[in-house]
């Protein structure tokens, strides 16, 4: 996968999930806003992309988690309960307009793709160490091959 295609589905990720918590605001959100390590987490899989701006392609040791963060994000962005004095709600339904239970299975689902984001923020993280220690550096420069004298030079100077 290219690094150029990556990048736009990271920052589209991460709008879709912060477009779900905007819309159903609550303490969850709060919390994420006002705790740097919550930004940080959920911000990582873009700043990682444009990290990986100057490969030329994404392995997929590294573009599979990658892809399976961006899904999870949107997913908990989606599905993980918030809840505020009164009640608690999942965002995908509060958006869609209709009331659900907020412990039911959308909600686990939900609290599941949230662990499945930070495994994934990890996986990548080390992925892409792993993959740029097993790159070179610099391309080894090739000498221009050596040439052996025309043969009317080698029989000249005997």
């Amino acid at each position: 996968m290219s690094p150029r295609v990556n990048l736009p589905i990271q920052i589209a990720a991460l709008l879709v999930f912060a477009a779900f918590r905007i819309a159903a605001p609550g303490w969850w959100l709060m919390i994420l806003v006002f705790s740097l390590v919550g930004v940080i987490a959920i911000v990582l899989p873009s700043i990682l992309a444009v990290v990986t701006l100057r490969r030329p392609r994404l392995t997929w040791p590294v573009a599979v988690p990658f892809l399976t963060g961006a899904v999870c994000l949107v997913v908990a962005g989606g599905l993980f309960p918030d809840f505020d004095d009164q009640r608690s709600y999942v965002p995908l339904l509060t958006v869609l307009g209709v009331d659900g239970d907020a412990d039911g299975l959308l909600a686990g689902i939900g609290g599941v793709a949230v662990l499945g984001f930070l495994v994934s923020v990890v996986v990548t993280a080390v992925a892409m160490g792993v993959t740029a220690a097993r790159r070179p550096a610099t391309t080894p420069r090739r000498s221009p091959p050596e040439t052996s004298p025309p043969a009317s030079n080698a029989a000249a100077s005997t």
